[in-house]
């Protein structure tokens, strides 16, 4: 599942059951007033931070990449003088250029590849990017961030969230004598070496035992099977935050702030 072909038919799918569960699936999974309400909230969210920041944001044009049905698009256009919003799903596109609620300073893009070849250089003022780079293969979400670069204008502001680590399931034996070395008690010489023997006869077992006990192998299994039997999958990846400054760097941008949200859920540090 690392092809942008099948993230494309995993998100048609979606787009066709339920694209509003699909886009947020943490709310109810039919169209709401609250549906649209949290996209006002995140945009303004976004913008007031700008502000904390002390960024000067020029309001001429923004790019909401991972669209969707315009959750955040709408909002958008609001604010900018026109806003691009982009999605690899031509359904998403569909329904949200088809809402009652789009805005005529909206236009639509329909992602190719993962350099937003379509979109030129020195573009956008704004590119805004909310609980999308997650679901895509890990060098595809790099290449996306490196594309938010090239299209941003000099002194343009870009903000994406992205899980940057996934926590591990951690349960009552997932630490082997934590905090306890094999002296705590002062125990006597015969209790000592039993201790000593015992712990490293066990140690390859809590060594293989983790991992296999750990979110990550337990989700690549999980993203295996569902390859293998054809059905879609709704990938959850992560970049590191060394990742992510190391793609800055290289592209002449500079991180202005790294700040955590829980849009990712209790299993991920976003």
């Amino acid at each position: 599942m690392d092809t942008l072909k099948n993230v494309r038919k995993s998100w048609e799918s979606f787009a066709e059951e339920n694209p509003h569960w699909a886009v947020l699936t943490a709310r109810d999974s039919g169209e709401t007033d609250a549906f649209y309400e949290s996209g006002i909230h995140d945009v303004e969210s976004v913008l007031k931070e700008g502000e904390t920041q002390q960024i000067e944001i020029n309001k001429g044009a923004a790019l909401d990449f991972g669209c969707g049905v315009g959750r955040l698009t709408f909002p958008l256009c609001a604010h900018f003088e026109k806003v691009v919003a982009a999605d690899i799903s031509t359904k998403m596109i569909e329904l949200a250029r088809a809402h009652e609620k789009c805005p005529t300073n909206a236009s639509f893009y329909n992602v190719k590849d993962s350099k937003l070849s379509g979109l030129d250089r020195n573009s956008f003022d704004f590119v805004l990017s909310l609980i999308v780079l997650q679901h895509l293969p890990t060098k595809h979400a790099k290449s996306y961030i490196k594309a938010f670069m090239r299209v941003s204008r000099v002194n343009g502001l870009i903000v994406f969230q992205i899980p940057t680590a996934r926590k591990k399931i951690e349960t009552g034996k997932s630490v082997f004598w934590a905090d306890k070395p094999l002296t705590w008690d002062n125990p006597s010489f015969g209790k000592l070496c039993y201790r000593y023997v015992f712990r490293t006869i066990m140690w390859p077992r809590r060594r293989l035992r983790l991992p296999i006990l750990s979110n990550e192998l337990r989700y690549r299994l999980d993203c295996l099977w569902r390859k293998v039997t054809g059905k879609r999958i709704m990938l959850m990846n992560f970049l590191r935050i060394d990742q992510i400054k190391k793609i800055a760097k290289k592209n002449g941008c500079e991180i202005v702030a790294i700040k955590k949200d829980d849009r990712t859920g209790e299993g991920y540090t976003s």
